[in-house]
């Protein structure tokens, strides 16, 4: 099983945590090509909201069967 959350999320306007807009989310896939997918979608650069949030947001997809864990920001891959 393949678990990808949002860790983080930061607004584009000053590069910081913004706790306005910070919450758990979790998706479970079943296969590396949809939670890769997700993950670089979901960590780009986002308009969020009525206030034209502009956000990007850390994402993490760990394989619980092979303990391997990526990671996004700014639809970057990060991993090493």
């Amino acid at each position: 099983m393949i678990i990808a959350s949002i860790i983080e999320v930061a607004r584009l306007i000053t590069g910081q945590q913004e706790s306005t807009m910070n919450g758990a989310s979790s998706v479970i896939f079943y296969t590396w090509d949809d939670a890769v997918t997700w993950a670089r979608i979901q960590s780009e650069d986002v308009v969020y909201g009525t206030n034209s949030y502009n956000a990007r947001c850390l994402v993490i997809c760990i394989n619980t069967d092979t303990e391997e864990r990526r990671w996004w920001y700014n639809g970057v891959e990060y991993t090493g």
